[in-house]
């Protein structure tokens, strides 16, 4: 008896159910989603697709499979500074400051997705390394637009699609134009000098700066592990394309932690880790001995890096202080959001991360920040002793998670991360995967 059309269509239906349900298609899902960055890009979405797909994805793992999540320390906490932003939205004073709160507070708990989906879904190395070749393909393909620009090669300028549809009140805004009109950069000056300062997909060119920032160590983790000569020059040339965007954005603060943090990753990890560790005291002592003797020209130095870029050092220090003064009349919950500094084009709560946290969600919201980073630190702890076999992977991406901890903590002074919801996103899928990883360790169940 021949199998009629149903019946043929019955075990189909079956396997396409099975594949659905397994693990890795979640995986693929999250990485599909950064390999299409630059059509988010384009489509001017790229700020509103992550919290839409995350959350679809999140109901799929546990509404319709039912998964039940491992909620790690980090997890716990971090559902916890969602509340306390919640709290703080009701001392919102401005109106309109509701939609910048929502788009803001969407984009945490889209962060909150990765870590609660990523360690519970995750099964081996395999599925870590798929989501790091994502990013940093999506990051090279930025890079690449971005070295074009400098280069004076092509400069794009045009509406966005969402740009099309945006009410008028909104594109005509900072955030909503940027949103509406895509553009890879701008004209700036450095030290006097002309150059194309570039921000490609992101927002503003610090957030590129401290995407570019996080990603390089990636490349670089991806440089020492690649067994092949032709796959370590592949991956070395991207470092290097990084790099060049990396000073391209003058990203100073953004720049000097990822050097701080490889001096750190150095001591730490590198087999000549005990000269290392006697060049950091060296260098110390000559920078202290220099400061005692001829302390005005290191001022001087120092001042001169920060006034770079004409007018950045004294829009800076007014924003600085309006924040300080604005989380000193409302210290315990904050204002729920950034508020226009009248007269003036830059709001408070920006432009340091710590310092929008306490005017934007007070000292209880900072506190509970605090132990995000706490939890995360423990979290993603590398193992003591570096092993064999194949969890020597995870130990080593262990390893290279510390210097993107300490390039976010440094870089966080200066930069305020949920200003673009690109490089918010990046960081927490970085930091998702990190928590995964140490998983895998614990667990030994990686065979992958």
């Amino acid at each position: 008896m021949t199998d009629s059309p149903l019946n043929v269509s019955r075990p189909r239906l079956a396997l396409w159910r099975e594949r659905m349900s397994l693990p890795g298609t979640t995986i693929t899902l999250v990485g599909y989603l950064f390999l299409l960055l630059p059509l988010w890009w384009v489509l001017g979405v790229e700020q509103f697709v992550w919290p839409v797909a995350l959350a679809g994805i999140g109901l799929w793992e546990f509404a319709v499979r039912k998964a039940r999540p491992v909620l790690t320390p980090t997890a716990r906490w971090f559902f916890l500074f969602l509340v306390a932003q919640i709290i703080s939205s009701f001392f919102i004073v401005e109106r309109a400051r509701y939609l910048s709160f929502g788009q803001t507070f969407l984009v945490y708990g889209a962060s909150a997705l990765l870590v609660l989906i990523l360690p519970n879904r995750i099964t081996g190395w395999r599925d870590i390394r798929f989501l790091l070749i994502s990013l940093l393909i999506a990051m090279t393909v930025a890079a690449a637009l971005g070295l074009l620009g400098m280069a004076r090669l092509w400069q794009p300028s045009f509406m966005s699609a969402a740009g099309a549809i945006l009410p008028e009140w909104i594109a005509d805004t900072s955030y909503g134009g940027r949103i509406a009109f895509r553009t890879i950069g701008q004209e700036a000056w450095f030290f006097s000098l002309p150059y194309f300062r570039v921000n490609s997909f992101f927002l503003f060119a610090t957030v590129y700066a401290l995407a570019l920032a996080i990603t390089v160590p990636i490349a670089l983790f991806a440089v020492e592990r690649a067994n092949k000569i032709t796959k370590k020059a592949l991956w070395g040339g991207i470092v290097l394309l990084l790099l060049v965007n990396l000073a391209a954005t003058t990203g100073r603060t953004a720049t000097i932690a990822l050097f701080v943090g490889g001096v750190y990753q150095l001591a730490a990890v590198s087999p000549i880790r005990r000269w290392i560790r006697v060049g950091i005291v060296v260098g110390i002592s000559v920078i202290v001995v220099t400061y005692l003797f001829e302390g005005q020209l290191l001022e001087q130095l120092y001042a001169a890096f920060l006034n770079a870029r004409a007018g950045s050092l004294d829009a800076r220090s007014i924003v600085y202080q309006e924040t300080w003064q604005g989380f000193l009349d409302r210290p315990l919950f904050g204002w729920g959001t950034q508020r226009d500094i009248p007269g003036f084009a830059l709001p408070a709560g920006s432009h340091s991360y710590y310092l929008a946290i306490l005017y934007k969600y007070g000292l209880v919201g900072f506190a509970i920040f605090m132990g995000v980073w706490w939890a995360l630190w423990r979290d993603t702890r590398p193992p003591a002793e570096m092993v064999a076999g194949h969890q020597r992977e995870v130990a080593t991406f262990l390893s290279y998670g510390r210097w993107i901890f300490i390039v976010f903590l440094i870089s966080s002074t200066s930069t305020v991360l949920d200003l673009d919801a690109t490089t918010m996103i990046i960081t927490w899928l970085i930091f998702a995967l990190l928590l995964s990883a140490r998983r895998l360790y614990e667990t030994g169940a990686d065979r992958s």
